[in-house]
Order: structure tokens, then sequence, then C-alpha cells
């Protein structure tokens, strides 16, 4: 069994690794942290195989639990006018707004393009309402956010 689960925890990590780079920018230095731990724990030989199965498992759960939960985190983000501390709403896996501390720009990250952009002013009240049911100021409620196309 040993043999066979080494190189499946190493081509676990592989897809793991990989996923996490093509995923939302969120996190980013606490995943990669992660990674790096995991890495170093499954390439040890004083770790039981046992104790590397566990690690890989809840490196699995931390992301899985990424995707069905929000939360706002203030970040610096590179924008497209430059470079701007922002509050960010990450609702899972789905989607990451941003608001400026002044409330003077919103934006969201495109996935397709691989950047952040600007969005109409209009939809700054309802990122600030939805950044608030996230930090649990304000009861749930539905809001309207741009997660398709937006009509010029």
């Amino acid at each position: 069994i040993n043999r066979e689960l080494e190189p499946f925890l190493d081509e676990t990590w592989e897809r793991l690794s990989s996923f996490i780079l093509q995923d939302l920018p969120f996190l980013r230095e606490e995943r990669r942290r992660r990674l790096r731990a995991l890495r170093e724990v499954l390439d040890s030989h004083d770790v039981p195989v046992a104790e590397k199965l566990r690690r890989v498992l809840e490196a699995l759960k931390i992301e899985v639990d990424y995707g069905s939960n929000v939360e706002v985190t203030e970040e610096e983000l590179d924008l497209p006018a430059g470079r701007r501390t922002v509050q960010v709403l990450r609702l899972g896996r789905f989607a990451l707004f941003y608001r400026t501390l002044d409330g003077e720009e919103v934006g969201r990250f495109n996935p397709q393009r691989g950047r952040w952009e600007r969005i109409p002013q209009g939809f700054s009240r309802e990122i600030e309402r939805a950044m608030d049911m996230a930090l649990k100021r304000r009861a749930a409620e539905l809001i309207k956010l741009p997660v398709g196309r937006i009509a010029p």
C-alpha cells in the first residue's frame, strides 16, 4: 500500500498545485505556504505515509471549503489605475469583487482575461451590501452583482 500511495500523494499534490495556480487569485500567499509545507512533508522520509495522507486530505478539504464560503479581505491590488488598497469580496470560487476604501471605484476579477477590471459605479452599493452580509453586519438578502458579461 505504501509503495502505491506515495506516488498517488505526489500526483495529488501536483494536481492541487496546478488547480491553485489556475484558480481565482485569493489568499495567494497562504495557499502557497500550505503547498510548500505539504511538499516538505511529502518529501520527508521521516514522516509516516498515514500522516502524509492526512495532510493531503486536510489541504484538499481546505480548498473545497473555499468554494462554499464568502469573505472580505483588505488587499493591495494592481488595478487599471495603479496599485491600490481595496476591500475584496470573495464569493466562494465563483467571483471576486473589489471596492476601494473610499468607495470611489468598484471592480471584479475577470478570469478569462486574468486581470482586475473596473465595473460601473452603479454596482458600488450592491457590492457594499454584499460585503456587509459577508461580514455579518447585515441580514442576508438577494442582491444583483455582475457575474456575467456587462453590457457597455
